[in-house]
């Protein structure tokens, strides 16, 4: 009982550390007034405040991902951001420890918790974070009380040394970041004779995954998402084109398609560690269409809701383009999990 009581005690010491001051402090506010300079026209300063406590051992540090780059901050502690971008994506990541933050909660998608800085120009604006042993959030909270955190953390400086190749900074997933823009079609649309059709469908045997939207690209655009047990269709000209898909890595499919034939990729997730990577996988000619019928039953159609999109939405979509285009033609140049092809042979 004594040694139950002692690791009680030392838990709650533990689990309660040095918690910052969370009501405004006007001397705290005039402090920071004169110390930190106001954001331009041109620019958005974010400031990010890990308000977990510096005792508190099980959440030693964290990653802030600020849209390519990721920087590790320590408890009671923050970090300043200038950010020239309208589009720009924080996110949390806890390393090494295997733990998804938020997991269980639809605040959070695996591996990050996000949040959207979009076309916030000439403002300045504070998030904080603390973590428990329920769950994180990421809120943008009131400038007093952001100011009156910042004066009593610890202010770290930011580097580059971390790329943020693990996390995909919420430009080709969308509906990471509740931008959500596909909707159910029960329509049947024949094929012209003219065109080739290519499908793409997704089984997820993880039923807690399966409200994750996974991101389908072109060099043209995007084409959609697909969450589990979902497929859509892309109706293209005969010949080559290329496809992408990405999370913790990109997943590039190629493919030479005839006239009046339908192709098939599986669009599937792999859970690692502390990532989530997806691939575009052919259907080759030795799989049959009885056997993807098979896979495919009771899936559900659905079409990218073009009438959704509004002008911050496509801000977001033009600002992955490039990275899409880049991965495509590039590929060298970034972290591929999975490359694959479909030949005129193949379809169906």
């Amino acid at each position: 009982m004594k040694l139950f009581s002692l690791v009680l005690s030392v838990s709650i010491i533990l689990m309660s550390g040095c918690a910052l001051k969370t009501t405004p402090d006007p001397d705290l506010i005039h402090k920071f007034e004169l110390n930190e300079p106001k954001a331009k026209a041109d620019e958005t300063i974010v400031y990010v405040i890990n308000q977990t406590p510096t005792i508190h051992i099980m959440h030693a540090s964290t990653f802030v991902g600020v849209n390519d780059n990721s920087y590790l901050q320590e408890q009671s502690a923050y970090s300043r951001f200038v950010l020239k971008n309208k589009i720009n994506t924080i996110s949390l990541t806890q390393p090494h420890s295997g733990l998804l933050i938020n997991s269980a909660s639809s605040e959070g998608y695996y591996p990050q918790i996000y949040k959207t800085i979009d076309n916030r120009l000439g403002e300045t604006i504070f998030l904080s974070y603390l973590h428990t042993i329920r769950d994180t959030n990421l809120t943008e909270i009131d400038k007093d009380l952001g100011m009156t955190l910042c004066m009593q953390a610890k202010k770290v400086n930011i580097s580059d040394e971390h790329p943020a190749y693990g996390h995909q900074i919420a430009l080709m997933n969308p509906s990471t970041v509740k931008v959500n823009l596909m909707q159910k079609d029960i329509s049947r649309v024949n094929l012209d004779k003219d065109k080739a059709r290519i499908v793409f469908y997704r089984v997820e045997n993880f039923d807690s995954w399966k409200s994750l939207g996974l991101g389908i690209w072109s060099k043209t655009g995007f084409i959609g998402s697909l969450k589990g047990e979902e497929f859509l269709s892309v109706d293209v000209e005969p010949g080559k084109h290329e496809f992408a898909t990405k999370y913790g890595a990109w997943s590039i499919l190629d493919t030479t398609v005839e006239a009046n034939k339908t192709y098939y990729v599986e669009v599937f997730a792999v859970w690692g560690w502390d990532e989530v990577y997806t691939k575009l996988i052919a259907k080759k000619s030795t799989t049959s269409i009885g056997e993807i019928e098979q896979e495919m039953i009771n899936f559900e159609k659905v079409i990218l809701n073009k009438s959704v999109i509004n002008e911050l939405a496509e801000l977001r979509l033009d600002t992955a383009l490039p990275y899409v285009r880049n991965a495509i033609n590039n590929r060298k140049s970034v972290k591929i999990e999975y490359e694959d092809s479909l030949q005129i042979s193949d379809g169906k």
